[in-house]
């Protein structure tokens, strides 16, 4: 026997509230050069922003030439133009430092990773990252060298680096010891908490953190990052083993809390459907009790069927009760193989963004440019449900720009670095691989342009067909997700009364989201019998 139909449901929204991101500008350095990569590594909070160009090969003043010591840039906004605030170089910048490859900011303190730093005595690739803080005068000063408190060779300590508030991270992932500096195991990795003394304005060392199973080649540390109280580090050559069996480099990740005064490894995460070598870790980030891990080799659809080599996928995962559980597996509505989704994310509050450097069209029909690269923004709704909402690309995309290779999010602001785009920010004067960075802003409409939207639902329950009414003319995209998460189908409304066909829906429940060509608008559960 058929369920009974439920009421007419109407679902009210304000389109005041309808956003979409736009680029807002590009940048470049004043002193680019060739093969620069200028954009390898980018963080942005608030007004500031960092981005690394570990190949770059001047000092501040443009002069000095050491191959690939590697600097990192300060942009300021103000009147809402980002301008270069300053030229960050190690002050005892070296050949081959690779100063830059890692870079995060946080308020007036930023910290750049050098992974091949050799130091003072020389140990070839020991590492070390630098703290810069910015006085009152906009001139940031470099006030620390950190390096790990048992300097060894090729630990790469300054691989990854991450700062907020008083607390900064930095992974060193060839270390072999424990937390101890005992228990040797060749590569499995580590990371550094360091804490700012707020009396002597340093940063001291705090805490060393390893894994709890910690086992040869995991490189624990290859990606970090932290938030608040919160510390995730990636081991993308981890091998898990659990209902899917054994498999070898499928890679992980840990979650570390702030409890008492000691980081303590609180969860340790792995895709749900975890595969071999699917460099699960190669990036992760946090923000609150969310967190984002990528891994750009993975092959299958939010479903795990499907298989696209290499399209990749991100995973997000919620905190409760000390507990953190995956709640949604994202890969790219238009996923392709070797797109490597995931290769970089970002997440701040409702909002995440997952870079695919090699991803090869803007959109359906366009002019394909081989690894052009793009990036996706996730949107969390009012249900706790993560939709991809937006992709990203670039006004002068070209084939082997590789926009997407990093990201960066933070409230209305987005950052996109291209490390191996050619030309300036007016388009012109072309240098091989010397990197760009963008900024796209999220853009709400003005309240006078705005009508209010309604529309209706129904039947609800459905079995053959649903009916979506609007109280005005609209153009919208109406997208079907089904539980996993998976986008099912998508249809195009140009009426005030629209049907559409969900006959071929196996039973279920599923998500309507509707959406302009370029903002979303609402969202819609409906249980299809």
């Amino acid at each position: 026997m058929k369920h009974l139909l439920l009421p007419l449901l109407t679902f009210c929204f304000l389109n005041l509230n309808a956003q979409s991101w736009n680029q807002h500008q590009k940048i470049v350095p004043d002193d680019r050069e060739v093969n620069d990569e200028f954009g390898n590594a980018v963080a942005i909070s608030g007004d500031y922003a960092i981005i690394g160009a570990m190949r770059e090969d001047d000092d501040g003043n443009g002069q000095n030439d050491a191959p690939d010591a590697g600097s990192a840039y300060i942009f300021k906004r103000t009147g809402g133009i980002w301008t270069q605030e300053a030229k960050l170089v190690a002050a005892d910048r070296e050949s081959f430092d690779f100063f830059g490859h890692a870079v995060a900011i946080s308020g007036s303190y930023a910290i750049v990773g050098a992974h091949q730093e050799k130091g003072s005595p020389e140990i070839a690739n020991a590492g070390a990252a630098y703290i810069y803080e910015r006085n009152g005068n906009g001139l940031w000063a470099q006030i620390n060298k950190l390096e790990a408190p048992v300097r060894k060779a090729n630990d790469y300590f300054g691989f990854s680096v991450g700062i907020s508030g008083d607390f900064a991270i930095v992974g060193a992932y060839f270390e072999d010891e424990d937390e101890n500096e005992t228990n040797e195991i060749l590569s499995a990795g580590a990371a550094y908490v360091f804490k700012r003394n707020n009396s002597l304005n340093t940063w001291e060392f705090y805490q060393k953190i390893v894994a709890s199973d910690r086992s040869v080649d995991d490189r624990f540390g290859m990606s970090a990052a932290i938030s608040g109280d919160h510390i995730v580090i990636g081991a993308e050559f981890d091998d898990v083993d659990g209902s899917n069996g054994l498999q070898t480099n499928a890679g992980s990740a840990y979650v570390f809390t702030l409890d008492q005064d000691v980081w303590t490894e609180e969860a340790h995460l792995k895709a749900s459907d975890y595969g071999s070598s699917e460099h699960f870790g190669w990036s992760v980030a946090v923000s609150g009790d969310y967190a984002i891990v990528g891994a750009y080799q993975n092959d299958t659809d939010e479903t795990g069927q499907n298989s696209s080599p290499d399209a990749g996928a991100a995973y997000i995962f919620e905190r409760g009760g000390g507990l953190w559980p995956q709640v949604k597996k994202a890969v790219a509505s238009d996923r392709a193989n070797i797109d490597y989704y995931g290769y970089s994310v970002a997440i701040d509050g409702d909002q995440a963004l997952v870079g695919a450097y090699r991803q090869n069209f803007a959109g359906s029909g366009s002019t394909m440019y081989s690894d052009a690269g793009a990036a996706y923004l996730l949107t969390r709704d009012i249900n706790g449900e993560w939709f991809e909402t937006q992709k990203i690309n670039h006004g002068d995309r070209a084939t082997l720009d590789q926009f997407g290779y990093t990201v960066g999010i933070d409230g209305s602001d987005i950052i996109v670095g291209a490390l191996t785009e050619d030309e300036d920010e007016n388009l012109d004067n072309p240098l091989p691989e010397a990197g760009s960075v963008y900024f796209f802003k999220e853009e709400t409409n003005s309240t006078e342009e705005i009508v209010r939207q309604t529309f209706k639902v129904y039947p609800n329950p459905v079995t053959n067909a649903i009916h979506l009414e609007f109280d005005n003319p609209t153009n919208c995209i109406l997208t079907i997700y089904n539980a996993q998460g998976q986008m099912v189908d998508q249809s195009k409304l140009s009426d005030l009364v629209s049907v559409v066909d969900v006959s071929t829906l196996v039973p279920g429940i599923y998500m309507l989201m509707i959406s302009s060509e370029k903002e979303f608008l609402g969202t819609q559960r409906v249980v299809i019998y």
